[in-house]
């Protein structure tokens, strides 16, 4: 049973072709202007700058090529330059003047790309990807900054009674300030200070405070080879810390088709009103009883459309499961 909460599978799924397209525009764009700026550095006039495939939607010539040199005869004006949307967003291209595509007035014929030195035409070719790597680089750049002291503050929404933190004296409502000495302002830095001790056999040091107070109090828990047997390493669950996360409602937004959760008659949109009579209030509520009852029978209360039902739940919990940001991967 794999519950995903808040978000509908079609909305999920509309959301993730509409980032796919804007995402891939982004790089498409990018890349075409590398191709047009080398091109324009060098001297070689550009007849469209054109965004997507298919049949134009929108057409612009924001300006007119003027050739190299003054004409003494009437020869035909060279058309400006098109800037072009098209209908299908898988692509793009710039097109050059080129006077084996086409006929050219010898006053252009020094902006066409193939009267260009070698050198220069590969270096218009070449700036496309060139300027795809350059834009990586800003985005994990920007997302590394952007990332730094972004998340959710350490603070443990609970402990497994009968893990290895519980028994090292961890407790709910302490944030863990440091861990093996090393700053955690995000539950990211604690994942990664955990991760960073995978393999190790010894003891891990929380630095954690109460709340409202500003002692440290620290906490050795010991592990021997840590996580070395999981093929999807969860550091939380494996001491047994349950992250707090923003109030959520017991509202199931995504069932895995073969799970157990739909096997009992749960649909998408129910709302978890009580398990063995007892109410639920927050999806985290939801969450720690499912943990706390691997192969157990329960009754849930549920409201659909207005409806009360109530429905037999058997969970089963992943060896590597726990509930983060609203997710469970309880089975």
């Amino acid at each position: 049973m794999s519950f995903v909460f808040g978000i509908h599978p079609v909305s999920e799924f509309i959301q993730f072709v509409f980032a796919l397209i804007v995402t891939f525009s982004i790089i498409v764009t990018v890349h075409e202007l590398g191709h047009y700026m080398a091109a324009r550095f060098f001297g070689v006039h550009v007849l469209r700058f054109s965004l997507g495939f298919g049949a134009p939607f929108y057409s612009k010539s924001l300006r007119k090529a003027k050739p190299p040199m003054p004409s003494t005869h009437n020869e035909p004006e060279f058309p400006p330059t098109e800037f072009v949307l098209s209908a299908i967003p898988l692509g793009g291209y710039v097109k050059f003047l080129d006077d084996r595509e086409q006929k050219v007035p010898s006053e252009f014929s020094s902006a066409c790309f193939n009267h260009k030195g070698p050198w220069q035409r590969i270096a218009i070719a070449a700036a496309g990807p060139i300027a795809n790597f350059l834009l990586a680089i800003i985005c994990y750049w920007s997302i590394f900054i952007a990332g730094e002291g972004v998340g959710y503050s350490p603070v443990l929404g609970g402990i497994d009674s009968e893990s290895i933190a519980a028994k090292s004296g961890l407790k709910q409502n302490q944030e863990i300030v440091r861990v093996d000495f090393k700053e955690t302002r995000t539950w990211r830095d604690v994942r990664i200070q955990l991760l960073n001790r995978m393999g190790e056999t010894g003891e891990i040091v929380f630095s954690v405070r109460e709340k409202d107070n500003i002692a440290l109090s620290q906490y050795r828990i010991p592990v021997t080879n840590f996580l070395s047997k999981s093929d999807d390493p969860n550091p939380f669950f494996a001491l047994g810390l349950i992250l707090s996360t923003p109030i959520q409602s017991a509202k199931i937004g995504g069932l895995s088709v073969d799970g157990r959760a739909k096997a009992s008659g749960l649909r998408i949109g129910d709302q978890i009103r009580k398990v063995d009579k007892e109410p639920i209030d927050t999806w985290q509520e939801f969450v720690s009883i499912i943990q706390a009852n691997p192969e157990t029978s329960l009754s849930l209360e549920i409201d659909r459309n207005g409806l009360s039902k109530t429905l037999i739940l058997v969970p089963k919990l992943k060896s590597d499961g726990m509930p983060i940001d609203g997710k469970s991967s309880c089975l």
